[in-house]
């Protein structure tokens, strides 16, 4: 049977069944399906996409935005008609039509939802290297993206990437910095200080990360000419490398992958918990030093 080959330009999209399938709320399990221009398209990430030290397998998505300098930019159906790209035109305008029917709030456009409290709009697709980890879950799982390494997702090319709001985005400058963040995030001494601040399910035990990582960890700013930092760097790179390589041969759901993958890379994480661990320790010295220093001089006044 003849394949049709692949449209690049005005690709025919659909609604990929698993995220049908995992939707909750009865009224927006939706398929949708028509042509886009390519340049609506965009990558994003799940939280199951994300592996102890490693995001795989992103996500295409189809939004009504354009990135213009060093933002996004939201647009109705009408203004990317004057752009000249009819079918996401189309596209959004039935989307567009979809919300406002569905929704309560009748004040809310389709576009102030993606973008609510501007969630979207303030992302920058400029920067090169970007820290992911999962917003929910009994622990932390962190990885990082070079977003100037993004190949075609399932045979089209994104126009650039989009954080979900079900993770947390970090902005570093350097592919070290964000080696000896992902590492941080990762270590065992994290998961283990954020647990006492962690809500619970009912029946899922700890679930709620949020920024806990840096409210309750005094994660110091990356130093490359720290020996410490070098060695969390290392470990990371090392415990990456293993993860990319056997975690596609992993079988099961995404929480007992995310178990093997920190077996695998248990020698790494042993060196990282030590490092952090010490890092940790300091910082909260200093700290108390200079907070015993300002009580000690306040009382002079």
């Amino acid at each position: 049977m003849p394949t049709v080959p692949l449209n690049l330009t005005r690709p025919l999209v659909r609604t990929v069944e698993r995220a049908f399938a995992t939707c909750k709320e009865k009224k927006w399990k939706l398929r949708v399906q028509g042509t886009i221009e390519a340049q609506f398209l965009f990558c994003t990430a799940l939280s199951e996409n994300i592996l102890p030290f490693y995001v795989r397998d992103l996500r295409l998505v189809v939004l009504p935005a354009q990135i213009r300098g060093n933002k996004f930019v939201m647009l109705r159906n009408d203004e990317i008609l004057a752009e000249g790209c009819p079918n996401t035109s189309d596209w959004v305008r039935r989307n567009e039509e979809i919300f406002a029917k569905k929704s309560k709030d009748e004040a809310m456009s389709a576009q102030d939802r993606l973008d609510y409290q501007r969630l979207l709009s303030q992302q920058n697709p400029k920067h090169r290297f970007v820290v992911l980890y999962n917003k929910s879950g009994s622990n932390v799982c962190a990885g990082y993206i070079d977003l100037r390494k993004i190949g075609e997702v399932h045979g089209l090319q994104p126009m650039g990437f989009v954080a979900e709001s079900v993770t947390y985005r970090i902005y570093v400058s350097s592919e070290d910095e964000a080696r000896y963040l992902t590492g941080f995030l990762n270590s065992p001494i994290v998961d283990k200080r954020i647990k006492p601040y962690q809500t619970e399910g009912v029946y899922a035990g700890k679930r709620d990360i949020h920024r806990r990582p840096f409210e309750v960890c005094p994660i110091p700013q990356f130093n490359p000419a720290d020996p410490r930092h070098l060695r969390i760097i290392t470990a990371t790179k090392e415990a990456k490398e293993l993860v990319v390589k056997w975690a596609p041969k992993m079988t099961g759901g995404l929480v007992a992958v995310r178990k093997k993958c920190r077996a695998l890379v248990a020698d790494q994480r042993r060196v990282l918990d030590e490092e952090v661990l010490n890092l940790l320790n300091e910082t909260a010295t200093l700290s108390r030093a200079v907070d015993e220093n300002i009580s000690a001089q306040s009382k002079m006044f």
